[in-house]
Protein backbone atom coordinates (compact mmCIF):
# COMPACT_ATOMS: atom_id res chain seq x y z
CA UNK A 1 0.00 0.00 0.00
CA UNK A 2 1.17 3.49 -0.77
CA UNK A 3 0.54 6.93 0.67
CA UNK A 4 0.38 9.81 -1.77
CA UNK A 5 -1.75 12.15 0.30
CA UNK A 6 -0.87 15.83 0.14
CA UNK A 7 -1.93 16.78 3.66
CA UNK A 8 0.24 19.28 5.50
CA UNK A 9 1.59 18.13 8.88
CA UNK A 10 0.23 14.64 8.35
CA UNK A 11 0.99 11.85 10.78
CA UNK A 12 4.03 9.70 10.32
CA UNK A 13 3.32 6.22 9.07
CA UNK A 14 6.74 4.92 10.10
CA UNK A 15 5.08 2.44 12.47
CA UNK A 16 3.31 0.89 9.50
CA UNK A 17 5.98 -0.68 7.26
CA UNK A 18 3.42 -1.90 4.73
CA UNK A 19 2.37 1.68 4.02
CA UNK A 20 5.10 3.27 1.93
CA UNK A 21 5.36 6.76 0.48
CA UNK A 22 4.88 7.27 -3.22
CA UNK A 23 5.18 10.42 -5.27
CA UNK A 24 2.53 11.45 -7.76
CA UNK A 25 3.59 13.89 -10.45
CA UNK A 26 0.35 15.68 -11.26
CA UNK A 27 -0.48 17.74 -14.33
CA UNK A 28 -0.40 21.16 -12.66
CA UNK A 29 3.40 21.56 -12.48
CA UNK A 30 3.80 20.24 -16.02
CA UNK A 31 1.30 22.31 -18.00
CA UNK A 32 0.84 26.06 -18.22
CA UNK A 33 -2.52 27.42 -17.08
CA UNK A 34 -4.79 27.55 -20.11
CA UNK A 35 -2.49 25.37 -22.21
CA UNK A 36 -4.26 23.32 -24.84
CA UNK A 37 -5.36 19.97 -23.46
CA UNK A 38 -3.83 18.28 -26.51
CA UNK A 39 -0.42 19.92 -26.20
CA UNK A 40 2.72 18.25 -24.91
CA UNK A 41 4.21 19.99 -21.87
CA UNK A 42 7.58 21.57 -22.43
CA UNK A 43 10.53 19.31 -21.77
CA UNK A 44 12.03 22.02 -19.56
CA UNK A 45 8.92 22.19 -17.34
CA UNK A 46 8.84 18.41 -16.95
CA UNK A 47 12.54 18.18 -16.11
CA UNK A 48 12.25 21.09 -13.68
CA UNK A 49 9.28 19.49 -11.91
CA UNK A 50 11.14 16.20 -11.67
CA UNK A 51 14.22 17.88 -10.19
CA UNK A 52 11.99 19.19 -7.41
CA UNK A 53 11.17 15.57 -6.59
CA UNK A 54 14.77 14.85 -5.61
CA UNK A 55 13.69 14.10 -2.04
CA UNK A 56 10.79 11.98 -3.23
CA UNK A 57 10.44 8.27 -2.95
CA UNK A 58 11.93 6.21 -5.72
CA UNK A 59 8.41 5.33 -6.77
CA UNK A 60 6.87 7.96 -9.04
CA UNK A 61 3.43 7.94 -10.62
CA UNK A 62 2.77 10.18 -13.61
CA UNK A 63 -0.81 11.48 -13.56
CA UNK A 64 -1.65 12.95 -16.97
CA UNK A 65 -5.28 12.24 -17.77
CA UNK A 66 -5.96 14.84 -20.47
CA UNK A 67 -5.02 12.76 -23.50
CA UNK A 68 -7.54 10.24 -24.89
CA UNK A 69 -6.72 6.57 -24.56
CA UNK A 70 -9.81 5.15 -26.21
CA UNK A 71 -11.74 5.97 -29.31
CA UNK A 72 -9.96 7.17 -32.44
CA UNK A 73 -6.89 4.99 -33.18
CA UNK A 74 -4.74 7.92 -34.34
CA UNK A 75 -5.61 9.98 -31.25
CA UNK A 76 -4.67 7.02 -29.06
CA UNK A 77 -1.37 6.59 -30.90
CA UNK A 78 -0.61 10.29 -30.41
CA UNK A 79 -1.50 10.10 -26.71
CA UNK A 80 0.74 7.09 -26.16
CA UNK A 81 3.61 8.85 -27.95
CA UNK A 82 3.20 11.90 -25.70
CA UNK A 83 3.08 9.78 -22.55
CA UNK A 84 6.20 7.89 -23.62
CA UNK A 85 8.02 11.15 -24.29
CA UNK A 86 7.16 12.57 -20.86
CA UNK A 87 8.10 9.27 -19.21
CA UNK A 88 11.46 9.30 -20.99
CA UNK A 89 12.18 12.82 -19.67
CA UNK A 90 11.30 11.72 -16.15
CA UNK A 91 13.43 8.59 -16.42
CA UNK A 92 16.43 10.54 -17.66
CA UNK A 93 16.20 12.82 -14.59
CA UNK A 94 15.52 9.96 -12.16
CA UNK A 95 17.22 6.93 -13.71
CA UNK A 96 16.81 4.71 -10.62
CA UNK A 97 13.15 5.55 -10.07
CA UNK A 98 10.39 3.09 -10.72
CA UNK A 99 7.85 5.02 -12.73
CA UNK A 100 4.24 4.20 -13.40
CA UNK A 101 1.18 5.97 -14.71
CA UNK A 102 -2.17 6.73 -13.13
CA UNK A 103 -5.49 6.36 -14.92
CA UNK A 104 -4.07 4.88 -18.11
CA UNK A 105 -4.05 1.09 -18.32
CA UNK A 106 -6.02 -0.85 -17.69
CA UNK A 107 -8.72 1.57 -18.76
CA UNK A 108 -10.99 2.10 -15.77
CA UNK A 109 -14.31 0.57 -16.72
CA UNK A 110 -15.59 -1.53 -13.85
CA UNK A 111 -18.70 -2.89 -15.53
CA UNK A 112 -16.97 -4.12 -18.68
CA UNK A 113 -14.00 -5.45 -16.68
CA UNK A 114 -16.11 -7.74 -14.48
CA UNK A 115 -17.87 -9.44 -17.37
CA UNK A 116 -16.85 -12.97 -18.25
CA UNK A 117 -14.07 -13.47 -20.77
CA UNK A 118 -16.53 -14.60 -23.42
CA UNK A 119 -18.72 -11.51 -22.99
CA UNK A 120 -18.57 -9.05 -25.93
CA UNK A 121 -18.31 -6.04 -23.59
CA UNK A 122 -15.37 -7.62 -21.75
CA UNK A 123 -13.68 -8.41 -25.07
CA UNK A 124 -14.19 -4.82 -26.26
CA UNK A 125 -12.67 -3.54 -22.98
CA UNK A 126 -9.75 -5.92 -23.45
CA UNK A 127 -9.27 -4.71 -27.04
CA UNK A 128 -9.36 -1.07 -25.85
CA UNK A 129 -6.57 -1.90 -23.41
CA UNK A 130 -4.54 -3.68 -26.09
Amino acid sequence: MFDATLYKNKSSFSDYPLLRPITVLYEWPLFLTGQSSTALPSEQRVRSAVKELSEASELVVLDIERWPLKGDAQAIKTSVSKLLMVLSWIKSEMPRAKIGTYGTVPLPDYWRAIRGQTNAEFQAWQQDND
